[in-house]
């Protein structure tokens, strides 16, 4: 269990830079969520493996339904992981996949209580209003908080920025290019050490069919046999 100084100097460190990446976005460019409109999913460190299925839903981009697939490819510094599911929008049916390469900038420790993933990705998602390309950029931060019973929590913020490509968004059916900023706030409940819930959320907007609004939830299963972040 962590003592009560840690507890509290992580939860004011993450409250404060949560508070101040929300008023820079506040004041930036529209937010576009990952693939489609859904949150990322993605805690502060890296998985060895990890299997996530989740539901988001959206002011203006519908409900999505997808799979992500994390595996750590350097134990405990780098991972990657694949997106792919299904969006219904006003009746029409939206694909997209995408895949994500991420690196443990800092880990949590006694001495340091926030960790720090950063991310880059290229998503797809493609319909009858044409194709969009994304590559994000994006960090995760946040920190581990272990319980009795084997439970632990994590909350995290992850702010992104990325280049976003409409095939059909133009005027006049033409393609049209944005830069995007947007920020989410997530926590991640460890009913097991197999077994998490995921709440997730994503905030912005965009003319390419994102929301002011996405939330999500996910349920995540690590395999038995691998290792878990440290406790």
């Amino acid at each position: 269990m962590p003592d009560f100084a840690t507890v509290r100097r992580a939860a004011t460190a993450l409250i404060t830079a949560g508070l101040t990446m929300a008023g820079f976005v506040a004041l930036a460019a529209p937010a576009q969520a990952q693939a489609w409109a859904y949150p990322a999913f993605q805690q502060s460190h890296v998985v060895d493996r990890e299997f996530n299925f989740a539901v988001a839903t959206a002011d203006n981009g519908g409900t999505s339904f997808l799979a992500q697939w994390r595996e750590g490819v350097v134990p405990g510094k780098q991972q990657f992981s694949l997106d792919a599911g299904l969006a219904s929008v006003s009746g029409n049916v939206i694909g997209f996949f995408g895949g994500t390469y991420a690196v443990q900038f800092i880990p949590q420790t006694t001495q340091q209580p926030l960790e720090l993933l950063g991310a880059l990705g290229a998503n797809l998602a493609f319909g009858s209003g044409g194709t969009l390309f994304r590559v994000p950029v994006s960090v995760s931060l946040g920190h581990r908080f272990p319980l009795q019973n084997g439970l632990a929590i994590t909350p995290y913020v992850h702010p992104d920025i990325a280049l976003a490509v409409c095939s059909d968004c133009g005027g006049g059916g033409r393609g049209s290019a944005d830069a995007d900023i947007g920020i989410g706030f997530g926590v991640n409940f460890e009913v097991t050490r197999q077994v998490a819930l995921r709440l997730d959320t994503s905030f912005g907007s965009s003319s390419f069919g994102s929301s002011d609004a996405t939330v999500g939830f996910g349920v995540a299963w690590s395999p038995m046999g691998l290792r878990k972040p440290p406790q």
